[in-house]
């Protein structure tokens, strides 16, 4: 894709409405026009505005220490 991307009001021919955001070539291609835009006095959105949503917490390590001992003895020798 090339070229600055604008939001478009899609009807499926199951009569679904969608949004799609497409340059101006793909536009033409699926039979669009300047009546299908969404807020046309609003420029084409790249993303730049948007803030960073929050990050997600990472799952807790739920690995269990090993055991300093594994002998089971008091750590002295045979």
């Amino acid at each position: 894709m090339s070229g600055p991307l604008h939001k478009y009001k899609v009807t499926w021919p199951s009569g679904v409405e969608t949004v799609m955001k497409l340059n101006d070539e793909d536009a033409a291609a699926r039979g669009l026009t300047d009546a299908d835009l969404l807020h046309a006095d609003i420029p084409p959105d790249d993303g730049a505005d948007q803030e960073p949503a929050e990050k997600a917490r990472g799952a807790r390590n739920k690995v269990r220490a090993g055991s300093r001992n594994k002998a089971g003895g008091d750590g002295g020798g045979t």
